[in-house]
Order: C-alpha cells, then structure tokens, then sequence
C-alpha cells in the first residue's frame, strides 16, 4: 500500500470520527431498539431500506443520535425523507445532514428536520443528493 493510500484512508478515518461526533455520537443497535419500541431484527431493516442511518464501526452496528431528538423520539419528517434520497451510503446521507445546503439557502439539513421547517423542500433538496450539473 502506497503512501498516498494509507494518507487517503486515515484522512477518511478521521472524517468519519469527526462526523460521528457531530451527529451527537451513537447508539448501540441494542440501545436503537429500545428507543424505537422494536427489534434489534427490525433496525437492522429499517437500516437496510434506508430509512435509518447505520454503520459499522469498529465490527458493530452503530446508529447516529442526530436521528433522534433530545427525548430519545425519531425525528418526525426523517424517515420520509430518507425515503427520497438516492444515495445509499450512510456515510454520504449523514454528512448531508450536517452541512449546509444550498438548495436550502446553505441551511443545515438536519436543522430544520430538527425545527419540522420547509420539510417538502428539504425532501426535494435530499431527492437531488448526488445529482451534478447547474442547480
């Protein structure tokens, strides 16, 4: 492995710490499971179909707190909007949500998820998610 590759991978290594400590840290797919009254079967699914973000770190299934409110709820209006999206990757859909967006005026996307604002043009801007060209 070439020098450029091992800086490459650890640059994405810190990135993904870094987006994971921005997300409010995570849950463990057990802790998932009881804040959603289900399954740990039933997050890895929800997880599976896109419409909850959840990653392996570290050989366990993680999931980002930023789904959740303060109170441990699911964030209304975020699954239907994980719906639409496109991209699969969680790690794209969750640096989504942190960053600002100019299709919504460089708000953060999760700020108004958080806030239940423009909901319908959060939905078409996640919809565009790794679309290129002129906006």
């Amino acid at each position: 492995m070439t020098d450029a590759i091992k800086k490459a991978l650890e640059r994405g290594r810190r990135y993904r710490f870094i987006l994971l400590r921005e997300a409010g840290g995570t849950y463990s797919l057990a802790e998932a499971a009881k804040l959603l009254q289900c399954s740990e079967q039933a997050v890895c699914e929800r997880i599976d179909k896109l419409t909850l973000i959840g990653m392996e770190q570290n050989g366990a299934i993680v999931i980002p707190r930023i789904q959740f409110d303060d109170s441990g709820r699911e964030l209304a209006g975020l699954r239907e909007i994980f719906r639409v999206m496109l991209v699969k990757s969680p790690w794209t859909r969750l640096d989504w949500l942190l960053a600002p967006e100019p299709r919504l005026s460089n708000q953060i996307p999760i700020d108004l998820i958080r806030r239940g604002d423009d909901l319908e043009d959060v939905a078409a801007a996640a919809e565009l998610l790794g679309f290129q060209g002129a906006s």
